[in-house]
């Protein structure tokens, strides 16, 4: 083997050696985002399947309650004020 092809050895191994251990290192990184992606669904799966605590649920329910109140006054006040604008020929916005 003469100098240039034994300096042409050492250029692609020093090219090489980089890339390979940039590659391990994103398999390595890669591997574990996808072991904490794992557990984190399996965490996620489990939360999902608690029942909620019975307080939590009927202030659930009287939140749903007072939603529901207040969107029909909010309907009501803008058909109100539809009344009023189309009765006065103003333009609303």
């Amino acid at each position: 083997m003469n100098k240039t092809q034994r300096a042409d050895l050492i250029r692609s191994f020093a090219t090489f050696v980089p890339v390979i251990f940039a590659a391990g290192g994103v398999y390595w990184e890669v591997r574990a985002m996808s072991e904490e992606v794992t557990e984190s669904h399996a965490e996620i799966h489990a939360h999902m399947a608690e029942t909620a605590h019975p307080v939590a649920l009927e202030r659930l329910d009287s939140l749903e309650v007072d939603v529901a109140e207040l969107t029909k006054e909010q309907r009501d006040m803008a058909a109100n004020l539809g009344a009023i604008c189309h009765a006065t020929g103003a333009r609303c916005r």
